[in-house]
């Protein structure tokens, strides 16, 4: 077994000690949704496996129910389990499994790359008859529009909420179809929680970087960086044991 496979068995799992951590686990979800398909949840349980237990009382479930419900993008299966350890503590499990992807956590993935697309379309040039770009990656989203910045219109009055659309007919037909609104929220939005530098300007195009929530194994580079540590431990130990099987 390779180290991609390796790393994507090991990233299934999420641990919570208790459940003050409920929306932080939650949040983790879309994350392993989007790399595996699948995700497991556990509460009243250390990073490194050990059961210290955790009080449920008779809404627990339903609360881990309704904020999945209500947090996590397009809907996804869910199975929450009450388990006991053998040292009499007791935790919970949570299962998760989804195709639809991608998921996001509240909607937050999903509305930038939506503002990022109608931008695109609405300031695009269509003179040359070249239709915005869009390219999904492992880790991101890349939104080509095409043509220059309209006369007197800076970088610093876009990030600031000004719009003015290239293409006034397109923009009225959104705004009919509720598709688009005159508010200038767009990129603002889009900024917030990317940063400028989401933001590429060249001089016949602009590109909008969405980090997505996939954040999934590079294939060039073998592992994200927050699982080095672990490849560094197979490389130094040569086998590391998961679920009681060896790999190798």
């Amino acid at each position: 077994m390779n180290i991609y496979e390796i790393m994507q068995r090991i990233r299934k799992n999420e641990f919570k000690e208790s459940l003050s951590e409920l929306e932080a686990g939650i949040g983790s979800i879309s994350s392993m949704l989007n790399r595996s398909k699948e995700a497991t949840l556990y509460f009243g349980v250390k990073d490194n496996g050990d059961v210290i237990g955790i009080d449920i009382v008779k809404d627990t479930i339903i609360k881990i129910k309704e904020r999945i419900k209500a947090k996590i993008k397009p809907m996804v299966i869910h199975e929450i389990y009450e388990l006991k350890s053998d040292d009499g503590e007791d935790y919970i499990k949570v299962f998760l499994s989804g195709t639809n992807i991608p998921y996001s956590y509240d909607g937050r993935y999903e509305d930038s790359v939506r503002e990022a697309v109608i931008n695109a379309f609405v300031h695009n040039d269509w003179k040359n008859e070249t239709p915005p770009t869009i390219f999904m990656f492992d880790d991101r989203f890349e939104i080509f529009s095409y043509g220059e910045l309209p006369y007197g219109i800076t970088q610093d009055m876009i990030f600031n909420g000004y719009s003015r659309p290239v293409n006034r007919g397109l923009f009225t037909i959104f705004m009919l179809c509720q598709i688009a609104e005159q508010s200038g929220h767009g990129i603002p939005t889009i900024v917030k929680r990317y940063g400028k530098e989401a933001f590429d300007f060249r001089c016949s195009a602009i590109k909008v970087t969405i980090k997505n929530a996939f954040n999934l194994i590079n294939a060039k580079d073998g592992v994200v960086e927050n699982d080095n540590n672990v490849v560094e431990n197979v490389v130094e130990n040569g086998n590391i044991v998961i679920e009681n099987d060896t790999i190798e």
